[in-house]
């Protein structure tokens, strides 16, 4: 099996210097806008297929990383020149396959081989004595005219995508159209196509076509010496092709059925080593996302690389192969516990994506805190949780230690969970380790967050509920009222108290966890 083990990726875009490993099978690239997951896809694109480098645009200054150009302007210098260098580290089933590419020459090599292609973008120093850098750096300037881009082998030899012994495929469904590697149905035609039935084919055409010409001459002239003809640059076999189920075309299909079709094509027919996927839930329905899901879990013929923004993408692929990325690099969940993943992978939970991307995150019980917690951070703060940048997340049925295994892993900052002490006096207080804290009653009387409340504001609900017809009970234990109404009706209860929490007391464990996520 052929497969990318890893990429360096140094002055492009948005990475200055960072290293993504990847897993052999499959991977799910996550993060928020902005932070570069499309770019890990361009990046690769750019190594493997020689993509937007192969010609001179003075458009390519905006790709190199904007902290490096502006050392440029403040030193003036040809060192100081941005550039961009990437790495792909690539794993190959045979040794006489990987002969061309292994080698010593990438960064950071310490005398180690590795197999891969190199790609840099840098100042031509050739051109050293004829540039005024001053000049350029003082009007914010990067000499394009004067960079060249090579692609080597690790092995020194220069890389041509003819020399690749795998076969790869990127598939866009986003809704910015790169098309980093040619033609879909291009890619399609010449993975599935022989080189013999491609040369017959092509010689078909471009006899049909000539004799298409020749019987319509007559009908397409202008004058004696002039007629209206056909576009040699359009009528390349190569550039008509398209994709066709049941006589339809997928560019005809609604945008969720192509993006289907697209990747069940890729995957059926076993005809790639590497396929990269964009945002594959884009337009797709949840039916045919879960039928997308199915099709790639039970695929295992090729290396999948995924960038989503899906929960449901994210646990039925399986957490432990999600790659997040963030300000400070990327981190890996392959070290996730087998239990915790098929736990989310089987309630199909759909906050987990935004607790792992959240930068705060108070994980609740319930419906209950969920909506009372806003109303009290804003009471007690001043400040929306938007502004705080809080997540607040209802755990439902999920223990809170399967998200402690999760915060631990990728050293998440700032987890707070509040929950209930149903009455144990083990569990009362609060529990603070490190970034994850767990805040519950200090006492069994607040066993539960209706109690707690009752029990500081006793004389205001009693008030409030006075002409409720409520039995005085509750699961067969005396209570007082007001408390039994506010456990029976948990979700109107907490919607009045969400309208009038500035008339109520917040009790002590809940200020505190407030408190301690903001610190």
């Amino acid at each position: 099996m052929y497969y990318i083990k890893k990429i360096r990726i140094m002055g492009y875009k948005g990475f200055k210097d960072s290293t993504i490993d990847f897993n052999k099978e499959k991977n799910i690239i996550i993060g928020i806008n902005e932070i570069g997951k499309s770019t890990i896809l361009e990046s690769i694109g750019i190594v493997l297929y020689k993509a937007i480098y192969n010609k001179i645009d003075n458009s390519l200054e905006r790709y190199f990383n904007n902290d490096n150009k502006i050392q440029f302007y403040k030193n003036k210098t040809i060192d100081s020149l941005p550039e961009i260098i990437i790495e792909l580290f690539l794993d190959f089933e045979d040794e006489i396959s990987s002969l061309k590419f292994s080698g010593l020459n990438y960064i950071n090599h310490q005398n180690e081989e590795q197999c891969g292609i190199k790609f840099e973008y840098k100042f031509d120093r050739d051109f050293s004595s004829v540039i005024n850098l001053n000049e350029y750096a003082e009007k914010r300037i990067i000499p394009i005219e004067y960079y060249k881009a090579e692609w080597q082998t690790f092995s020194n030899l220069s890389y041509k995508p003819q020399f690749l012994p795998f076969k790869y495929l990127f598939i866009d469904n986003s809704n910015n159209r790169n098309d980093l590697f040619g033609n879909y149905a291009k890619s399609i035609y010449l993975s599935k196509i022989d080189d013999t039935t491609q040369l017959e084919l092509s010689g078909a055409f471009n006899l049909a076509l000539g004799q298409f010409k020749e019987s319509q001459k007559d009908k397409l002239n202008i004058d004696d010496t002039r007629l209206i003809g056909l576009d040699a640059n359009k009528t390349h076999l190569m550039k008509l092709l398209d994709i066709y189920e049941s006589d339809i075309s997928i560019q005809d299909m609604g945008k969720g059925k192509e993006n289907l079709v697209k990747t069940e094509i890729a995957l059926n027919n076993s005809m790639f080593d590497i396929i990269l996927i964009e945002e594959p839930e884009n337009h797709l329905s949840y039916t045919n996302t879960r039928k997308l899901l199915d099709l790639i879990n039970t695929f295992t013929n090729a290396q999948i690389i995924i960038t989503s923004h899906s929960s449901v993408i994210a646990s039925h692929l399986d957490l432990k192969n999600i790659i997040w990325l963030n300000n400070d690099g990327s981190h890996s969940l392959k070290d996730l516990t087998n239990d915790t993943a098929e736990y989310f992978n089987r309630l199909d939970n759909l906050d987990i994506l935004r607790f792992i991307l959240a930068e705060k995150c108070i994980l609740v019980e319930g419906a209950v805190e969920y909506i009372l917690l806003p109303q009290i951070i804003y009471k007690l703060t001043g400040s929306k949780i938007s502004e705080l940048g809080i997540d607040i997340i209802s755990m439902g049925s999920i223990s809170h230690e399967r998200y402690r295994e999760i915060a631990s892993i990728l050293n998440k900052r700032k987890i707070v969970t509040i929950t209930d002490n149903d009455k144990k006096p083990s569990l009362t207080g609060s529990n603070i380790e490190d970034n994850f804290a767990i805040f519950r009653g200090t006492t069994i009387d607040d066993w539960t967050l209706e109690a707690a409340f009752y029990n500081c504001n006793n004389s205001y609900f009693d008030e409030q509920y006075e002409d409720r017809k409520t039995e005085a009970k509750y699961n067969g234990e005396e209570c007082p009222k007001a408390l039994a109404h506010m456990l029976k009706n948990k979700t109107e209860n907490a919607i009045f108290m969400a309208t009038n929490i500035e008339n109520i007391e917040i009790p002590n464990y809940i200020q505190e966890a407030i408190k301690w996520i903001n610190e």
